[in-house]
């Protein structure tokens, strides 16, 4: 027995050894939903937590993030959208320690007339790998790029780094993606703000249409064009060759997936939009531009295919030509995208989901290259076969 005992003990003792300990730097505040008001990020623990107290005639707001960058900001955006512009901003600045009034104005953050306007109390530090920045504001003051508070605004919260210009401290273009609020924010009321979620329903159809067009689709439809011109040689389907109606098809729904995708997108982010992220910030920033790309060549190439000569014209390779570099530089550039796209934060994409596309994107071109072979082989060529 007392053998038995000491063994739980070893087991318990090397099991308590490798439990990882998630500690939270910032600590809930059961205030939150009685007194003050509360915008947190606590699941487990606190990555960030915004409350406030309304008064009379102003708010007392404390924003605590973590944050272990020095020449950094901290910054609240109160929002009629979801997108950055035309807000009224209240930045707390590290290592100067100063909390000030800004309006965004596009992509420019820019500082008020009067930066002390309608704060006071205000402070600022950073300590153990946490910005904490307290100050009361106003609920409304005689400046039109101060908003008033007793309306309701989406409540935003950034962190970026600052930059000197002109002998000037001023707030730079943030890495990621706003902490938004879900929905339109009541400042008169003492209650807990839910994140707005970014992998919103239409993201995932944006993503999902333009994984299953390019990476199945549109492969399919290449790979049949390019090595199975042999399938079922002598039987048609109404009255084309199988082949060809199977690439066509293919081509032609994964042309339709691309269109809802592309039109989904800019329904979602109201128009076109740069994207902000700390992950591979400067490369990911291209998805917009890939993206538009990719689908312009995806719209192209049918309408090529429409004025294609006949196959015995003189002109013929010239199609053949255009028609397969339009494609491949289309499908390229899309694959590209995909894999941008899952670093993008709101895409929320598992890592898994790299390495599938990865096994994917290496078995296509295995197979491909299988099949080119072989092609050879059985038709004794040395050089490139237009095979038209």
């Amino acid at each position: 027995m007392t053998i038995m005992l000491g063994i739980y003990r070893i087991l318990l003792s090397a099991a308590l050894i490798n439990v990882k300990v998630v500690t939270s730097l910032i600590n809930w505040d059961a205030a939150c939903g009685n007194t003050k008001g509360c915008f947190p990020n606590c699941p487990n623990g606190c990555g960030y937590l915004v409350t406030w107290q309304t008064s009379a005639s102003s708010i007392q707001f404390t924003l605590q993030v973590e944050e272990t960058g020095t020449s950094v900001y901290v910054a609240i955006g109160f929002s009629n959208d979801y997108r950055m512009g035309e807000d009224s901003v209240v930045g707390c600045v590290m290592p100067s320690s100063t909390v000030s009034s800004y309006y965004n104005k596009d992509t420019n953050t820019e500082l008020l007339s009067s930066p002390s306007l309608g704060l006071s109390g205000a402070s600022v530090n950073q300590s153990n790998g946490v910005i904490t920045c307290s100050f009361t504001r106003k609920l409304s003051a005689a400046d039109t790029n101060f908003f008033d508070l007793n309306n309701d605004y989406i409540l935003m919260l950034v962190v970026g780094k600052v930059k000197q210009k002109k002998g000037k401290t001023e707030l730079d273009k943030h890495e990621k993606i706003p902490w938004s609020s879900d929905g339109l924010v009541d400042f008169n009321r003492h209650y807990i703000v839910n994140l707005h979620k970014l992998n919103t329903p239409i993201i995932k159809l944006h993503g999902t249409v333009m994984v299953l067009a390019w990476l199945l689709l549109v492969t399919v439809g290449i790979v049949t064009a390019r090595y199975n011109k042999n399938m079922l040689e002598e039987k048609k389907l109404f009255g084309m060759k199988i082949w060809f109606q199977v690439h066509r098809g293919a081509m032609i729904v994964a042309l339709m997936l691309v269109v809802v995708g592309f039109i989904s997108i800019f329904v979602e982010i109201d128009g076109y939009s740069q994207v902000v992220s700390t992950d591979a910030a400067s490369a990911v920033q291209a998805h917009p531009v890939l993206g538009i790309i990719a689908t312009v060549l995806m719209v192209l190439n049918p309408i090529m295919a429409l004025f294609r000569p006949d196959s015995d014209h003189k002109f013929r390779w010239i199609f053949y030509w255009a028609h397969l570099f339009v494609g491949a530089i289309g499908l390229l550039l899309a694959v590209v995208n995909i894999f941008l796209g899952y670093y993008l934060e709101r895409s929320m994409v598992p890592n898994s989901a790299t390495y599938v596309t990865i096994v994917h994107v290496v078995i296509v071109i295995i197979v491909c290259c299988g099949l080119e072979i072989l092609n050879r082989i059985s038709n004794g060529e040395t050089g490139l076969s237009l095979n038209m």
